[in-house]
């Protein structure tokens, strides 16, 4: 049987919810959107689960990754999963969301298997560090069964799917994470999925309170900075050039304009109340990212380069 053709994500939703849910994106009308399956994570109401969907980009250097949305049915809202809270994103990045399939014996037998902990590090030396310059990236998720069969696996698998990967395969740093203390690493194994996926949240954290940049799927997420000009209501200029708000975002500057100036819940007050237009020029050189902490990093620096250059700045947190 053929894959179902690639559409644009409101015809996508139609075709599985029967509901007509429109973004305001422009990247939503492309016609690169297909139906990943039911998370059965519930939505914030409770009254539902989120679906996901999801669509292949390329970035400025045109290496492919995946965007990733949940679609909250009831509330008719489209969301990218990486502009949710963490705890959310976690659950919807691990949770299985194929079309549920006959069970057999081999998927039985799967079930069984252990939850384990997985980190690996982008090991070549040429993929941007920006946080830290001196150590690679690591990126850390769940299992079952053996962990460095499973890193394997990611890497042959992605050959086939992802540019990204072959570019940038991951190699495993299980010896990290052997050499945490125990009351942090915690068992090797786990029954349970949820206890697994708590202790990595705790593992993660420990690496970064350690200086390291870790992130979950950094294939899948692509981070820009963006400038924006405000007008002279923002308040008196300290400084001789004009008020400019500098931020990070998983979407297109475009769309995160749009969602400041709507007065959306993560809008920054000053971009809503004083937000004209974006500054293509003051945003020319600035290299994207695929890690959080990365993105935040090259947020601050541009936005100490933009107030060093004479310009007010808001936002470069």
């Amino acid at each position: 049987m053929r894959d179902k053709p690639l559409q644009s994500l409101p015809a996508a939703i139609l075709d599985v919810t029967g509901k007509r849910i429109r973004g305001r994106y422009t990247r939503y009308a492309r016609k690169k959107w297909r139906f990943v399956g039911d998370s059965g994570v519930p939505t914030s109401e409770g009254n539902s689960t989120y679906l996901l969907f999801d669509a292949k980009f390329n970035d400025k250097h045109q290496v492919q990754y995946t965007f990733l949305v949940a679609v909250d049915v009831a509330a008719q809202t489209i969301t990218p999963v990486d502009e949710l809270e963490d705890n959310l994103q976690d659950q919807l990045t691990d949770t299985p969301t194929s079309t549920p399939q006959p069970k057999t014996r081999k998927s039985k037998a799967k079930k069984s298997l252990p939850h384990r902990i997985w980190l690996a590090e982008i090991a070549n030396p040429r993929f941007p560090r920006h946080a830290d310059l001196d150590r690679p990236q690591l990126v850390i998720g769940l299992c079952q069964g053996d962990a460095l069969g499973h890193i394997n696996e990611l890497n042959q698998q992605n050959k086939t799917q992802s540019r990204f990967a072959q570019l940038f395969p991951y190699r495993p740093r299980m010896d990290l994470l052997d050499a945490l203390p125990r009351d942090i690493r915690g068992p090797a194994n786990y029954k349970k999925f949820k206890a697994a996926k708590a202790r990595r949240r705790k593992v993660r954290e420990q690496f970064q309170e350690q200086g390291y940049v870790v992130g979950i799927r950094p294939d899948t997420v692509l981070y820009t900075i963006y400038v924006v000009n405000l007008s002279d209501t923002t308040g008196p200029r300290k400084n001789p050039k004009p008020w400019v708000y500098v931020g990070q975002t998983v979407r297109t500057p475009e769309e995160r304009l749009r969602q400041h100036l709507d007065g959306h819940r993560t809008a920054s007050k000053w971009v809503h109340k004083h937000g004209r237009d974006l500054n293509p020029e003051l945003m020319r050189g600035v290299p994207q990212a695929r890690f959080r902490q990365d993105a935040e990093h090259l947020e601050k620096k541009h936005a100490a380069a933009l107030k060093a250059a004479g310009f007010n700045v808001k936002g470069g947190h």
